[in-house]
């Protein structure tokens, strides 16, 4: 375990911070110091894959449901049919389904991640 020196702050005038890194010390000149152990914890829980899925609706339509197994709530993209981006309030019902509601039947592709 390494032990870091911290400053504690003055409000009134914020301190310049050096850091060593070489040395694991952290220096405010004429401020006091603090002294923090800092080690290593136990690694977390993987985080979700990096899935992702493609929905092409190449028919015009007015309602687009899209059904996915990425399990859980998904970032969208659209893009019209010539690629260019179209900002979209899309509704999520469940962790598996997209619902994309325009106001004119429209074609494009829809991505997921």
């Amino acid at each position: 375990m390494r032990t870091v020196s911290v400053a504690v702050p003055n409000p009134a005038a914020p301190p310049t911070v050096t850091v060593d890194w070489d040395s694991g010390n952290v220096g405010v000149p004429s401020r006091p110091v603090v002294n923090i152990p800092i080690g290593v914890g136990v690694q977390g829980p993987p985080g979700p894959g990096g899935a992702a899925a493609v929905h092409t609706q190449s028919v015009a339509a007015g309602t687009w449901t899209i059904t996915h197994s990425i399990g859980r709530r998904v970032n969208v993209a659209v893009f019209n049919t010539s690629g260019e981006r179209i900002l979209v309030d899309e509704q999520q019902p469940n962790t598996s389904t997209v619902v994309i509601t325009w106001a004119v039947p429209t074609s494009g592709m829809a991505v997921l991640t």
